[in-house]
């Protein structure tokens, strides 16, 4: 049995013996070394994410909202009026960091709304939202490890489970989503997300991704991955998933987690120089 709850991003990333979708992106992508070194570090937020996950709350519902997202202005809102580098203003915002993980401007609180009436606007995106469950945790015994995923937004049916997957972009177009899913390896996260949410509900899983456009006139894509991306960006990703698992696995087995893929036995690495710098300095004759 498994179990769903909505925790916080903190709760979320506080769990070292279990692995997600991110965690098998860093070890494909890197190394189990700097896996581990994340693993180690005090988990925080990025800017990205911390927007993020303000629209992603926002989305659920407005009245909780407030309770896990702070909106400051700093200018207006700082104690003293001098440059926030002051003792006073400094202190106000570290306590304010510490006891509210996301925190807002209103520029970003007003694009969240203008987002927000504009998906809203979708039949099938409004109806996932307002009888899902956003930011919902799940954590289950998976092909032999403790798998976890974080949902932006899930919610059951009697014969199915449908995903929403928030992707904020500068560009909703069909080809620079296509090569943001390429440059992010998204086929990691779809089929980990698939395979361990259908093996958690034990009924289909239809995950779909929403790309929308981080500035005006926010534009947006729905796209569904079984049916718009193809059976071959499941199958990428379910091999590549499991590449980094099968390190996982042996790591976890060994206490060995090894650093860069491309050094050998000795801790050697041969780098060459691209081609492109002997073209620009007139050197391509010594291309090999």
């Amino acid at each position: 049995m498994g179990t769903k709850i909505q925790d916080s991003h903190k709760e979320y990333h506080s769990k070292p013996n279990y692995i997600g979708a991110s965690g098998l992106k860093t070890i494909y992508t890197k190394s189990l070394l700097h896996y581990k070194d994340e693993l180690e570090k005090p988990h925080k937020l990025t800017d990205s994410q911390i927007i993020g996950s303000s629209f992603h709350y926002y989305m659920e519902n407005e009245e909780t909202f407030y309770k896990k997202v702070k909106v400051v202005n700093k200018e207006l809102d700082k104690p003293e009026d001098k440059a926030m580098n002051s003792k006073l203003n400094r202190e106000w915002w570290n306590n304010l960091k510490e006891n509210n993980e996301i925190i807002i401007s209103p520029e970003v609180m007003a694009n969240n709304k203008k987002m927000k009436e504009l998906l809203y606007q979708n039949d099938f995106i409004r109806s996932v939202i307002m009888d899902g469950k956003a930011e919902l945790s799940h954590y289950i015994e998976f092909e032999g490890v403790n798998a976890k995923l974080r949902c932006d937004n899930c919610r059951e049916f009697d014969n199915f489970v449908v995903v929403l997957d928030w992707k904020t972009t500068m560009s909703a177009t069909i080809k620079d989503f296509s090569s943001s899913c390429a440059n992010h390896f998204y086929p990691i996260q779809y089929s980990w997300y698939v395979d361990v949410l259908e093996h958690f509900y034990q009924k289909p899983v239809e995950m779909y991704y929403v790309a929308i456009e981080k500035e005006p006139p926010f534009d947006y894509i729905l796209v569904n991955g079984k049916h718009e991306l193809g059976e071959e960006f499941y199958d990428a990703g379910k091999i590549l998933y499991n590449r980094a698992l099968d390190k996982y696995k042996e790591a976890v087995k060994t206490g060995i987690w090894e650093g860069n893929k491309d050094k050998n036995k000795y801790g050697i690495v041969c780098p060459k120089l691209p081609n492109w710098f002997f073209y620009n300095n007139g050197l391509e004759h010594l291309i090999i």
